[in-house]
């Protein structure tokens, strides 16, 4: 799983202006008050039945509290993040990716990125965010969802009410002094959100082919 792809696992996003806001927290998501003592998102690829991990877990600092949260699979850590909660929603204060220069080396250095966009509209929210990595190159990912329909998908033996999204992922990589190095990769993500428990499924669409993934345990 491409590790630029990870933030599809918390937010609905769709493009439109710089802004920065807080985004909201629906039924769909993972209700906050069950993250007290933290929570691990499991999700299984039924093809190759490996694993991947979203944790997330509430603190406070200064009498505010925040959403700690970390994506990593069995073999290497993607990235962290720091929330900060507002009432019923939520605003990205921090990101930061686990970077590895190449798949020999086995020491990742944790980059910061730079939050260039959040916003809420009515069919999902905005999130573009930056990474400067050590070779003086920027990955820069933007995403814009569209809202499908209302659906309900079979979870745990339940029928759960669900929210199906598409998903437009551009990943653009730019040089910081050579302009015309650079590349853009573009995926779709399909999107199922199930009501109080955020991400069921999740579908990928990239040159490779199509990769699916399922929530299998929360704990």
């Amino acid at each position: 799983m491409n590790r630029h792809l990870i933030y599809v696992l918390t937010l609905l996003t769709i493009g439109c202006s710089e802004k920065n806001e807080s985004i909201e927290i629906t039924k769909y998501n993972y209700p906050l008050d069950k993250l007290e003592d933290g929570k691990i998102f499991i999700y299984r690829n039924p093809k190759t039945l490996n694993q991947t991990y979203s944790e997330s877990k509430i603190i406070e600092e200064n009498g505010d509290k925040f959403i700690l949260s970390k994506q990593y699979s069995d073999r290497e850590k993607w990235d962290s993040s720091k929330w900060l909660i507002e009432g019923n929603k939520i605003k990205l204060l921090e990101t930061y990716w686990f970077y590895v220069s190449d798949s020999l080396d086995q020491n990742a250095e944790l980059i910061k990125g730079e939050i260039l966009r959040q916003e809420q509209l009515d069919k999902g929210d905005v999130l573009e965010f930056r990474y400067k990595l050590p070779t003086n190159i920027y990955n820069t990912i933007k995403t814009k969802d569209q809202f499908i329909k209302d659906t309900v998908l079979v979870w745990g033996g339940q029928q759960i009410d669900c929210k199906k999204y598409i998903g437009q992922i551009e990943m653009k990589t730019e040089h910081t002094w050579i302009p015309f190095i650079g590349r853009k990769n573009k995926s779709v993500v399909t999107k199922y959100y199930g009501k109080d428990l955020g991400l069921i499924k999740y579908i990928t669409d990239t040159r490779t082919g199509l990769t699916e993934w399922e929530l299998i345990e929360v704990r």
